[in-house]
């Protein structure tokens, strides 16, 4: 015996223990004075890991002490490295995963490596190890082929990882969850970014545990603050109809590309799409009712059956930019219909009048044709913000467009039918409830939400059931006057109320986003 090993080793019989529900076998060997006990739940699971520990008891092999394994199973965890496992973690996600979550994916195990790398000659500098890693390390598609360059870097990398046994010390375990939840500057990252990267890395970890590599999950184990995240809307910064139409000007004098884009925002704002919604809208999706009656009777509706996020061809399948999943937080094959207001129905009839569909049938595309580029529309917006309202400099200062924020205020909880039956399309609809949008919280309580799982503002819409205001883009709908306590959808026309009246909330600051 020397070395914390011993050649001491015995392998007993399975043990089958029936309880009421389960049946468990349970493994049994002694190494040395002490005896050791592992459980299945199959027989064959059972039987496949005593096999192993009889062949390597046969063939004469030393047992660690420590953990009563053969010695030579220690040595090849020990050989596995982050790095190697990183690789195998991403081939492993890389089929059942959406394009943005393998970027994401990579954006975690980037973001924790550095944790994981040891001092050594020749370190690469920080930003090529993150790209050659972002880009091509953890992306399954590109790894193969990288550049000259990047495959210098990622040779250096693959030789000085940390292996994964290191992770078994509670320190090397929180460093490196540190590491993957703050930013370059040493400050916490953002709360959203933070919770992702650490789901990922516990996932991964589980996934180390699958393989043998690890005992126990260390990312589990520590004791870690979830910060959070604010669902809360500053009503500050939710447009109001005027400024929604000042915006929407403010596209369309854009030119060549800014007439083309107005009813593309509209849709966000009117509808509340996510852009990936909006562009891969085509015309089977929109039904529009014969222009022939009253403005007030002017309803529509959206069908929408998938989404278009904008991932790159690096992370999608067939390489290109956009892929074409089913819609978010929701199966395959399923869908929403969503009512237009009048105005929105105006201007999508204006706009299929003007241009002409793409090839495919989709209502938005690039001024030469193709697909709308997603640079196109964020510098069409930046711009609008800008000639809207050039005084507010810390409106035109944030860089990156975001989806409207009227999405978030603006929500229709009903997803139960009204008892008043509706007509056909261009009237009002009672009898179809916005079962697809969100809902509000109404009082001090909150009702389900709607199967997208997105939030609604706490506090904005309050009051009694019977006096609930929903609103829906610049829409009013008020409970009638008959006193009768039925709900209403944003397909259901105000009674003696303008949409655009002093009940709704009038801001003075705006902050659209993607």
């Amino acid at each position: 015996m020397s070395g914390g090993t011993t050649y001491d080793a015995r392998v007993y019989r399975t043990e089958v223990y029936k309880g009421k529900e389960v049946t468990t076998y349970h493994v049994r060997w002694k190494v040395g004075s002490k005896l050791w006990r592992e459980g299945f739940r199959t027989a064959a699971q059972a039987d496949s890991f005593r096999s192993a520990l009889l062949t390597a008891a046969r063939k004469g092999e030393a047992f660690s002490l420590a953990t009563g394994r053969p010695a030579a199973w220690e040595r090849t965890k020990a050989d596995t490295t982050w790095y190697e496992f990183g690789c195998s973690y991403v081939d492993m996600k890389w089929k059942q995963a959406s394009a943005k979550y393998r970027k994401n994916i990579a954006r975690a195990l980037t973001a924790a490596t550095p944790a994981m790398l040891v001092e050594a000659r020749g370190y690469p500098d920080d930003a090529s190890i993150r790209r050659a890693l972002v880009r091509w390390g953890f992306n399954t598609k590109q790894r193969s082929e990288p550049p000259d360059e990047v495959a210098e870097v990622l040779a250096w990398v693959a030789r000085n990882s940390a292996p994964m046994s290191a992770l078994a010390e509670v320190a090397m375990a929180r460093r490196m969850l540190d590491q993957a939840t703050g930013r370059l500057d040493g400050k916490n990252a953002a709360a959203s970014t933070a919770r992702r990267n650490r789901t990922i890395l516990a996932n991964a970890m589980d996934y180390a545990i699958e393989l043998d590599l690890l005992e126990m999950n260390p990312i589990r184990r520590i004791k870690w603050t979830m910060p959070k995240v604010s669902s809360q809307v500053d009503r500050r910064s939710v447009v109001n109809p005027r400024q929604a139409r000042a915006l929407l000007e403010a596209v369309r004098v854009q030119q060549p590309s800014g007439p083309r884009l107005v009813t593309f925002f509209a849709l966000m704002y009117y509808a509340g799409l996510r852009p990936e919604e909006a562009i891969n809208l085509s015309r089977d999706n929109v039904t529009l009712p014969p222009h022939d009656g009253p403005d007030d009777d002017d309803w529509g509706e959206l069908h929408i059956r998938s989404a278009t996020p904008d991932a790159g061809g690096e992370w999608t399948d067939d390489g290109s930019v956009r892929e074409r999943r089913q819609l978010k937080h929701r199966a395959e094959g399923d869908s929403r219909v969503v009512p237009t207001h009048p105005e929105l129905t105006r201007l999508l009839r204006d706009h299929l009048a003007n241009f002409a569909t793409a090839s495919d049938g989709r209502l938005f595309g690039g001024v030469r044709g193709g697909e709308l580029p997603t640079i196109t529309y964020r510098r069409a917006w930046i711009k609008a913000r800008q000639m809207a309202e050039s005084s507010r400099a810390s409106l035109a200062a944030r860089p990156t467009p975001v989806r409207p924020s009227a999405r978030l205020p603006v929500n229709l909880a009903e997803r139960r039918r009204l008892p008043h039956p509706g007509s056909g399309v261009g009237r009002a609809r009672r009898g179809r409830a916005a079962a697809d949008l969100r809902q509000v919280r109404r009082g001090p309580g909150r009702t389900r939400q709607a199967p997208d799982q997105r939030s609604a503002a706490p506090g904005l819409i309050t009051g009694k059931p019977a006096s609930v205001i929903l609103n829906f883009g610049t829409y009013l709908a008020q409970r009638p006057a008959s006193g009768r306590s039925w709900s209403h959808t944003a397909a259901h026309p105000a009674r003696g109320q303008d949409h655009e009246g002093r009940s709704f909330p009038q801001v003075t600051g705006y902050n659209l986003r993607f």
